[in-house]
């Protein structure tokens, strides 16, 4: 497997070019992350949660000095998740009810998304300021390959309460 460095983060700030270099990438690899993912602010961490979740086939290793924000940030994630969840599933069901005569026999409603993931997808789509997205456009990327919270393929280093 391949060593490859990401920087999503230059001065401080996220950049957005360098933010969606692992969904270009192919071979499989071991990211080491440069910079503090918990020295951003939630929209942009969760953007990068997005963009790691849409890159199953790297593990991506992160070093974090914020530890106490950190964890703050993981458990208002499982709240955001439910709200984010609960926000999906009416969607899904005032779309099936609108569109009945579209879907063939047998149809059934897709598979449930894990409740954080959810958010961090809604929140990597949602708007920052006015009518631009983060980053001028829209996220898409995983949510046609739904995984499970807390991401397997992420291991974050530094996380203790001290």
């Amino acid at each position: 497997m391949k060593n490859r460095k990401w920087s999503p983060i230059k001065d401080g700030k996220l950049d957005l070019e360098s933010a969606m270099e692992p969904t270009r990438w192919r071979a499989k690899a071991i990211v080491q992350m440069d910079g503090d993912i918990f020295t951003l602010k939630h929209v942009e961490i969760d953007f990068l949660f997005a963009v790691m979740a849409s890159c199953g086939n790297f593990n991506f290793n992160l070093r974090t000095r914020k530890g106490k924000r950190g964890l703050r940030y993981l458990d208002k994630l499982a709240e955001r998740g439910k709200k984010a969840q609960d926000r999906y599933v009416s969607w899904i069901r005032n779309h099936f009810k609108r569109n009945k005569k579209k879907f063939v026999e047998g149809y059934t409603l897709p598979e449930l998304p894990t409740a954080e993931l959810r958010a961090i997808y809604d929140s990597a789509r949602r708007t920052q300021t006015g009518e631009k997205t983060l980053g001028g456009k829209p996220f898409s990327g995983g949510e046609t390959h739904w995984r499970d919270w807390p991401l397997d393929n992420v291991i974050i280093r530094g996380l203790n309460p001290s």
